[in-house]
């Protein structure tokens, strides 16, 4: 049976790749440099779906850094504005291969950025793909735990990717010593109850993909942290059940602090599975 491959990345921009400083002329552009770079990194990668978290500023006034981002990926933009901080969410497709778009979004409560919710036409496959763009809350667990249990509709049976900042630790990765934290910083890594983001996903049967295939925790790089000591691997992608068997690789990219204070990560899975005609995964109990 012939592949079908598609090639997912998830990016937090930091404050929107802009550095600000001049409203116009030339300064207008270099505000811009650090996305243009950014921008440069992802289209090398040649993605059918990213997910851009944190995209700050790309809306006001004119639309620039939005615009910018669409000609340098080749990708239609599917977004959802946050009703806090301006971070706002963006599904990027690759218009040659995922086809009529419908968007889902959700915005209001429990989310506390919004998120990205639309579903795709791929060729071959017989069902519509979902896909889902998340930032769960920096600042509380048990928001979390509530955004956790508002995606888990997503895990009803329809074909489900998604991915993000969880802002939490992955299921059952290292935690670091955050002890030199500030105690402020400290409280956003309880586990209220025992749950977590984490948890809450992977008993919905939402799969993190790095822990698909590297299931030694060792080698799970950390995606966030750096710049406190305290390394952390809160941008994951997810699978649904019925696509658990369908991951390939799995790669996190070099840390850049010129860049983001965050790292990318990227992957592709195989769907094949699930074209027309095609046996489907037996569930595993």
């Amino acid at each position: 049976m012939a592949e079908l491959n598609l090639h997912i990345g998830v990016y937090n921009h930091l404050n929107g790749g802009i550095d600000h400083g001049a409203a116009g002329g030339a300064g207008a552009l270099d505000r811009l440099e650090r996305l243009d770079r950014q921008l440069g990194l992802l289209a090398s990668l040649e993605l059918d779906v990213l997910i851009s978290t944190e995209a700050k500023g790309w809306f006001e006034p004119d639309d620039a850094p939005l615009k910018l981002a669409a000609a340098r990926l080749g990708m239609t933009p599917l977004w959802v504005r946050a009703p806090r901080h301006d971070c706002n969410i963006v599904i990027w497709i690759n218009p040659r291969r995922l086809h009529h778009p419908e968007q889902h979004h959700e915005t209001h409560h429990p989310f506390w950025h919004a998120q990205a919710r639309t579903s795709v036409r791929v060729e071959d496959l017989d069902e519509r793909l979902w896909l889902f763009g998340a930032h769960f809350s920096p600042f509380v667990p048990q928001i979390r735990v509530q955004e956790a249990y508002a995606t888990c509709d997503l895990a009803d049976g329809r074909l489900t990717i998604g991915g993000g900042d969880f802002n939490d630790d992955g299921l059952a990765d290292p935690i670091p010593d955050r002890s030199g934290l500030p105690a402020y910083k400290r409280l956003r890594h309880m586990r209220p109850g025992g749950e977590s983001a984490a948890s809450v996903l992977h008993a919905a049967e939402l799969h993190d993909m790095a822990a698909l295939l590297e299931p030694m925790t060792t080698s799970r790089q950390p995606t966030a942290g750096f710049e406190d000591d305290a390394p952390i691997r809160c941008d994951r992608l997810y699978v649904c059940q019925r696509l658990r068997e369908t991951p390939r690789t799995f790669s996190t990219l070099p840390y850049d602090a010129a860049l983001s204070d965050h790292r990318g990560i990227h992957g592709t899975l195989d769907l094949s599975a699930m074209t027309k005609g095609a046996p489907r995964f037996r569930e595993t109990p």
